[in-house]
């Protein structure tokens, strides 16, 4: 089954991808919507339990860092996207729990 979620708030994209992830969906899509003003993901069933954590940043040099941190502890990128007429990157990571 697919689940379709949207936030405007970080706070709320955070409190969604921990919600989800505790009922077992997947995160199937990620996209930015309404120039920076909405989140919106599509979520499905799994079998499989993933954590998520949602990273912004602004330069190149923090990204690389970033992603480099992450994948130290085990996370893997899922999901870069463009946002804010491409000032900002919106990284979403996962691992299995």
């Amino acid at each position: 089954m697919v689940y379709y979620k949207h936030a405007r708030l970080k706070s709320t994209l955070d409190r969604i991808l921990e919600e989800e992830s505790n009922l077992g969906h997947h995160l199937k899509s990620a996209v930015m919507a309404d120039m920076l003003t909405r989140y919106d993901l599509i979520f499905e069933d799994s079998e499989k339990h993933y954590q998520y954590h949602h990273e912004c940043c602004r330069r190149s040099s923090t990204l690389v860092k970033l992603i480099n941190q992450r994948e130290a502890e085990g996370y893997k990128l899922v999901f870069h996207i463009m946002s804010d007429l491409a000032t900002r990157h919106e990284l979403f990571f996962e691992k299995e729990k």
